[in-house]
């Protein structure tokens, strides 16, 4: 009876401290996934700030873009009318020569 008792008692002893073990690995294993699982929030939380500063910086470079292609359009129309104005005087400059030339030559 006492050996029944003892191997009982040694029994249990061993099971409470294996319990205890897998106690702490469990809330070990439980606080690491608490931490995995925060650590993956502030990450979620970060790549939502940086999607909203990635959409920001499209609708910004789709702006710019728009108001490049209005600057280039813009000077497209300036130089294609100071060509025409110089045109325009260069013609008149060749008509003023050759009224002088056929002045000076009716003269003759």
């Amino acid at each position: 009876m006492q050996y029944s008792a003892f191997h009982l008692s040694c029994m249990t002893t061993y099971y409470k401290a294996k319990v205890g073990r897998y106690d702490r690995r469990m809330k070990e294993d439980i606080q690491s996934a608490m931490t995995s699982a925060d650590d993956a929030e502030k990450k979620v939380g970060e790549l939502n700030e940086l999607t909203k500063v990635n959409e920001d910086l499209q609708r910004q470079k789709a702006m710019y873009e728009a108001q490049l292609e209005s600057l280039c359009d813009s000077h497209r129309v300036q130089v294609e009318n100071l060509e025409k104005k110089a045109d325009n005087q260069y013609d008149q400059g060749l008509r003023h020569s050759y009224r002088c030339i056929m002045a000076i030559l009716g003269k003759q």
